[in-house]
């Protein structure tokens, strides 16, 4: 077996980093990749394993965020999920995209929910309209409404209830998606 000192100056700076970036557990992880160092060395391959690795900082970020996306997969709730991918988006393309149409979805939602507030108060200026020339939208409109012809009445609420549900859910797996891509990258990438 090596006792190659590259391994322990390796495994030192990793168990460090683990242990400032709050991972828990840092020596069970460092044992394993120590591990695996050691097998590597046997076969003469330590220089390629730890080119591999990197540095022991970058090594610890990426097992960090590793152990955050496995979290919030397993979590599965949007709190989870929205969280991780705000902190892994600073530094992983696919958690900012993720994180973006999540929030556009999730905005909607909210948007189409305070329309159901404006139905309540004021119902004769919120609904879907048209105009004469067939162009269409949702929501409330604050000017004249005798030009605009209102189609949904009395179904405005759960219409609009439906269409928030329907903007949450595919917040919902947008973000899963981002998540489970990141996953699948960076089980190929171990």
């Amino acid at each position: 077996m090596s006792t190659d000192p590259r391994i322990d100056k390796f495994c030192d700076a990793l168990e460090q980093n683990l242990t400032r970036l709050g991972v828990e557990q840092p020596g069970d992880i460092v044992s394993e990749i120590r591990s695996h160092l050691l097998s590597a060395a046997d076969s003469g391959a330590l220089e390629a394993a730890l080119d591999e690795m990197g540095s022991a900082g970058d090594y610890a970020r990426q097992f960090r965020d590793e152990l955050r996306i496995e979290d919030a997969y397993i979590r599965s709730g949007p709190k989870h999920t929205v969280a991780t991918l705000i902190l892994l988006s600073a530094h992983r393309l696919g958690a900012a995209i993720g994180l973006f149409f999540t929030g556009i979805l999730y905005l909607t939602a909210v948007s189409v929910l305070v329309t159901i507030g404006f139905e309540i108060f004021n119902p004769s200026s919120t609904g879907l309209f048209t105009d004469d020339s067939g162009v269409f939208f949702l929501g409330t409109i604050a000017s004249d409404t005798s030009a605009y012809t209102e189609h949904l009445g009395g179904f405005y609420i759960p219409v609009a209830a439906a269409m928030a549900m329907g903007f949450y859910l595919a917040g919902g797996a947008i973000a899963r998606l981002a998540l489970r891509l990141m996953r699948k990258k960076s089980n190929r990438q171990v």
